[in-house]
């Protein structure tokens, strides 16, 4: 048996992990995880709230790992694996620990400052968009960190994994995994361990209560089901568990608008941002094709180029703490009157010579009610012949919650109280 290692979470007690694992996480592609900041500059107005993607990552691998054994070891469940995708007890082992790789893995290409960095990354020539980390992820696991997943003796004897299987599980390569891709709902999905995670260990390092849920009672209700549209086998929660369901939800929606869309904390998302287009070369982070000019960016490599631009107005709210201010806001579900007084508010600072940014809210961060595979409703599993139906037929309170679209407009702090006057 593979030796097992321990460290102590302030979410879940101990996490233990093997030594293939082990390797992998003492990697310096991994390390640097250990520079990478979770929450960007939400410390600005939390101070506890500086922990990492390192503790972030050895947390989800730790609740993938709880929610794939609630699911294989309940007999409907594995009854439900046999019947659609014909697994025995040899694959089902095989692919916990290809989802306990994917797991740990699945933030690996995260750039300085997490989310708040994605708006420097370069344009993606294929698909006519910019990158985005998960991009940078499967480079990473594919290019500095194949080696450390293929040759390892646990893998070489027991499992045979490949990097680029790692890889189509984060990405959702159906050509690759074929069924196994199923298991990508425990890497990506409304219910899955990073969600789950970070909801309970940014409450937790914050201070606040708002992304507390009960996540024993969550994998207690995890169930298989099927889709009655396409009959495909799904993860949802059985019935008598919606309401643990329903408080998931509920704690994304208050932490995305009272920590994620903060005014402050947004404030300093827009000062990184212009901070990285004046620091870096041509205004981007290198693409995915350039992995290991990008792992050299981290949080202290921003920071340290930002002292060396100090003279610049956003570098300088970076280091001073000397950030925009909020000189309006729409409710978070403006009204056609909320509208027009944006414009006029926006009108009235345009004549004035006042500079301004304005900042609008996504909330596709917490919930969507649309089909869209990786933003699915949490789906609800009921009865004997494992019907599936979504969370929103059963809670008036998600079925009625609308989108988060607040829109502020932020003034340069000198001239707030110039800017405060003429909206008067």
């Amino acid at each position: 048996m593979a030796r097992l290692h321990e460290i102590r979470d302030p979410i879940y007690g101990f996490v233990s992990f093997n030594d293939w694992e082990k390797q992998i996480i003492n990697h310096s592609a991994f390390q640097r995880l250990r520079r990478i900041r979770q929450l960007a500059f939400t410390d600005m107005v939390y101070p506890g709230g500086n922990y990492t993607r390192f503790e972030h990552s050895i947390g989800v691998m730790h609740l993938a790992t709880l929610m794939y054994e609630a699911i294989v070891e309940d007999d409907a469940n594995k009854n439900l694996l046999e019947e659609y995708l014909s697994y025995d007890d040899a694959g089902l082992k095989r692919d916990k620990q290809l989802i306990r790789l994917t797991a740990l893995l699945h933030d690996i290409g995260h750039a300085p400052f997490s989310h708040a960095s994605e708006d420097v990354m370069p344009l993606n020539d294929k698909a006519k968009k910019p990158y985005k980390h998960e991009d940078y992820s499967s480079a990473v696991i594919t290019g500095p960190l194949r080696t450390v997943i293929e040759d390892h003796q646990i893998n070489k004897s027991n499992y045979k994994i490949s990097a680029d299987e790692v890889a189509a599980l984060l990405e959702g390569n159906v050509s690759i995994l074929e069924g196994k891709l199923f298991w990508k709902v425990i890497i990506s999905s409304q219910l899955d361990a990073d969600r789950g995670d970070y909801l309970l260990r940014d409450s937790h390092h914050i201070g606040v209560k708002y992304g507390v849920y009960d996540y024993s009672r969550l994998l207690n209700t995890l169930a298989l089901g099927v889709d009655p549209e396409s009959n495909d086998l799904i993860l949802g929660v059985h019935e008598d568990g919606w309401h643990v369901a329903e408080s998931l939800v509920i704690a994304r929606y208050q932490m995305f608008t009272q920590v994620y869309f903060h005014k402050t904390r947004r404030a300093y998302d827009y000062h990184l941002k212009e901070a990285m287009k004046k620091i870096l070369k041509h205004g981007k982070l290198p693409a995915p094709q350039k992995i290991e000019k990008f792992l050299e960016f981290d949080d202290m490599r921003i920071l340290q180029d930002a002292k060396s631009h100090r003279n610049d107005l956003n570098c300088k709210a970076l280091l001073d703490r000397n950030h925009l201010k909020v000189a309006f806001a729409t409710a978070e579900m403006p009204t056609e009157e909320d509208e027009q007084k944006l414009e006029a508010v926006k009108k009235r600072l345009m004549d004035n010579s006042i500079w301004f940014y304005e900042d609008k809210a996504t909330s596709g961060l917490w919930y969507k009610l649309d089909t869209e595979e990786e933003s699915k409703e949490v789906m609800i599993i009921k009865g004997l012949n494992r019907k599936a139906s979504p969370l929103s037929n059963y809670s008036s309170i998600v079925k009625n919650m609308g989108e988060v679209k607040q829109i502020r407009v932020y003034v340069r702090p000198e001239d707030r109280d110039k800017a405060l006057g003429v909206l008067r």
